[in-house]
């Protein structure tokens, strides 16, 4: 079986932290959010918390970004690959522990075409960070 290429960082081989510091770790819930994701036998899985770009404080692990290539996808309609991350993290996304979670999924074939897009730009819950 393919090991899959994980990440933490925004872009593959930074040497940069999700949240922008350098040499950080993940934190405990990007850590989890990897090993749940794991039983999906991803070719490449990246994790970016994207917390600070919402106008939480260094550390804070809220909001993620998922980025998935996985056969486990496969006849899958895009709803449906969601459902499975969904499914994962449903405890984490139901306790509160993740707020936001953008999501990029994809079959293994798609990976060599893939282009990393930002996220737009947070509005705040009630629009007020324009």
């Amino acid at each position: 079986s393919r090991q899959p290429q994980a990440s933490s960082a925004a872009s593959p081989g930074a040497d940069m932290a999700t949240d922008g510091t350098e040499d950080a770790r993940p934190g405990p819930i990007e850590a989890l959010i990897h090993e749940r994701l794991a039983a999906l036998e991803p070719v490449h899985l990246q994790v970016i918390n994207e917390s600070q770009s919402h106008g939480m404080p260094p550390g804070t692990e809220s909001h993620f970004k998922v980025v998935a290539f996985s056969e486990a996808f496969r006849g899958l309609r895009l709803l449906n690959r969601h459902r499975l991350i969904y499914d994962a993290l449903a405890e984490e996304l139901s306790s509160g522990a993740i707020h936001a979670l953008a999501l990029v999924t994809k079959l293994p074939e798609d990976l060599p075409a893939h282009e990393d897009k930002p996220s737009p730009p947070c509005q705040g819950g009630d629009g007020s960070l324009k």
